[in-house]
């Protein structure tokens, strides 16, 4: 091992040092020069020389993929080589990470290019699985700053063994899919999160919304009713066991619960859209008590009797959990309020945990269970030349990367999927039984017992209409907002001074005040707004520090 690879090493990620560190040096690896003069390196193959940079102008080589990644601020590259390219790619400030499967050759490279700097600033990293890949990209990638992620190949390199790659390319794919996903739902509804989370907090202070306490569920049976159309298979079984059970309701399951009479003790909402509150004003009648994610529009809370305001991750929840906001905790991660009520079940220790119309799909072009706003919505607006079927199946069709399940024929989405396997390890992590009552695509969880045993004892905790009283004085509301309004204030303006604060640096309610700011910021970009970074993290904070003004206004009058 000579000096430079051992320089090199020191500022290498670990699990990558070590299979480095082992390799031995490749029997059919040849080192040259090309005629520009600059180091190259290759195979024989077949009895030829392959080598993986240009052999005629390496310079003329790095310029082309330094054009490929310019603009972009994260890059992905196929192939090290010597890693001559890596270093044009980084010269322009982006973030790169190489793909090179084979450790022998990230050894000979570490061996001959002074990579030191780049590694110890950690704008290189150097990975040989896809494991590691999808880590260190969802780990350091962050759309809002970096903008564009592109990939460029090392054509040397990678066209003597293309297959080896493959692995890496779909493992990338899927997940750049995830990340734009992600994004692209914050920066439609930025303003909407900070607007509903800061004027739920006013109304509560004011007492314009009645706020209480969960109730305590745990030693109970919990059902957790999704609005699948499977549920109405289940409404019978429900009213059956009643008595019995803790009945959580998703807000868009709610009106077919009331309908038939079977009152839930809690009605669960994560949405920030105004579609929440049409779930509720399609109900027969207002819902007792609702666990509400903090940023639920304000409709929402206040067609409940009382309400629960729980804190999810999102950075403005985040922040106030840092800065001393007392508020339970809701995991609204995946998006899904299925989800999300079956965690929020498991939280209180219940006996079990029943899933009720949980079908993350489309069976037989059907989305909703009848009774529910969107199949209400429908109904109403259906006659003799727009049925309900035709107007259903349009909603379904219209659904973006609508595939179909081979074995069951049941239509779903990729984004359904990616929903129902978050559901599916949130069962199989519980430390309580998860049931599932049968529905359209089929979850591999057992069923329910026939007849579910009568409570042992009560909940330890109150009713839910009795649960205590979780007031916020207005005194308290006030200094949060201004806390939150003077740290955005003093956020660094630099893009790198910011990432590094949102990596880690500096203390957590500044980090989580500096994350407020991601979604407008990306808002913006995907607007095409093409300033300069700096420009925009202006941009945001001012749009951030208006919120929190608006809504200091409100909490004076």
């Amino acid at each position: 091992m000579n000096d430079l690879l051992r320089a090199n090493l020191r500022h290498v990620r670990s699990e990558t040092a070590v299979a480095v560190a082992v390799a031995r040096p490749m029997a059919d690896e040849i080192i040259d020069r090309s005629r520009d003069g600059f180091p190259i390196n290759g195979i024989t193959s077949s009895g030829r020389a392959r080598f993986f940079h240009s052999r005629y102008s390496v310079d003329a080589e790095c310029a082309r993929l330094a054009d490929t990644a310019r603009g972009a601020g994260f890059v992905v590259v196929f192939g090290l080589g010597l890693a001559h390219h890596v270093r044009r790619i980084a010269a322009d400030g982006a973030r790169v990470v190489v793909v090179e499967p084979n450790p022998a050759l990230i050894r000979t490279a570490l061996s001959h290019t002074d990579l030191t700097s780049l590694l110890a600033s950690e704008q290189l990293r150097v990975v040989v699985d896809p494991d590691e890949l999808e880590r260190t990209v969802a780990s350091r990638y962050n759309a809002s700053i970096d903008g564009r992620l592109v990939s460029v190949d090392l054509d040397g390199r990678v066209g003597i063994d293309p297959s080896c790659f493959t692995p890496f390319r779909a493992r990338l794919h899927e997940l750049v899919g995830r990340i734009v996903s992600d994004v692209t739902t914050q920066s439609a509804f930025s303003r909407q999160w900070v607007r509903n989370g800061i004027g739920n907090l006013i109304a509560a202070a004011r007492g314009e919304i009645t706020t209480r306490a969960l109730p305590d569920w745990s030693g109970r049976h919990v059902v957790v009713a999704a609005a699948g159309p499977s549920l109405e298979n289940h409404l019978h079984w429900i009213r059956e066991n009643r008595a019995r059970v803790f009945l959580l309701a998703t807000d868009t399951a709610l009106p077919t619960l009331q309908s038939v009479g079977a009152e839930p003790d809690l009605v669960a909402a994560i949405d920030c859209q105004h579609i929440s509150y049409l779930h509720a004003l399609t109900a027969p009648r207002p819902a007792l008590h609702c666990a509400c994610d903090l940023s639920v529009p304000r409709l929402v809370a206040s067609s409940a009797d009382s309400v629960s305001l729980l804190l999810s991750r999102h950075p403005l929840h985040q922040f106030l959990a840092l800065a001393g906001y007392a508020a339970e905790a809701i995991d609204a991660g995946d998006g899904t309020v299925t989800g999300a009520s079956v965690r929020l079940a498991l939280s209180r220790d219940p006996r079990s945990v029943t899933l009720a119309g949980a079908d993350l799909s489309y069976p037989n072009g059907f989305g909703y269970c009848r009774g529910s706003y969107v199949d209400t919505l429908y109904t109403s607006a259906s006659d003799r030349i727009h049925p309900l079927c035709g107007r259903q199946y349009a909603f379904v069709a219209d659904r973006p990367g609508l595939t179909v399940d081979p074995k069951t024929a049941v239509k779903t989405t990729a984004l359904m999927l990616s929903y129902r396997e978050r559901l599916i390890a949130t069962a199989r992590a519980a430390t309580r039984p998860v049931y599932s009552l049968p529905c359209a695509f089929g979850l591999p969880l057992p069923a329910p017992p026939a007849t579910l045993e009568a409570e042992e004892r009560r909940a330890r905790g109150r009713s839910p209409v009795d649960s205590p009283r979780a007031r916020t004085d207005t005194a308290d509301v006030s200094a949060l907002l201004q806390t939150l309004r003077d740290t955005v204030s003093t956020l660094p303006r630099d893009q790198f001074e910011y990432r590094a604060l949102l990596e880690g640096s500096g203390e957590p309610r500044a980090r989580a005040a500096a994350a407020c700011l991601l979604p407008a910021l990306h808002a913006r970009r995907v607007a095409g707004d093409t300033s300069p970074t700096p420009r925009l993290l202006c941009e945001a904070a001012d749009e951030i520090v208006g919120l929190i003004d608006a809504g200091l206004a409100a909490l004076a009058r």
